[in-house]
């Protein structure tokens, strides 16, 4: 089976999206922190990959709400969940 490569166009825009989800995370923990704990300088690798989970997760919530309910509570999915051929 041989795996197509995602356009150089796609990849940017998602490199792009994910640096805009970090920077609007990072704003929001330095509006809850104090003056002498907010974050300053460059995106570390960090809020990088936790704006990446976020995505997903929201993806996850919008596309497949109830998977992802069921998983959250420990509980079965559905037999006729689209997850179940993964």
């Amino acid at each position: 089976m041989q795996v197509e490569t995602p356009p150089v166009e796609l990849v940017q825009l998602v490199e792009t999206y994910k640096r805009s989800v970090a920077w609007v995370l990072t704003f929001v923990a330095n509006c809850r922190s104090h003056r002498q704990e907010r974050r300053k300088g460059s995106l570390s690798p960090e809020e990088l990959q936790n704006a990446e989970i976020r995505i997903i997760r929201d993806a996850q919530q919008e596309e497949i709400p109830e998977e992802y309910r069921a998983l959250q509570e420990n509980k079965p999915i559905l037999k006729k969940s689209s997850l179940i051929k993964l």
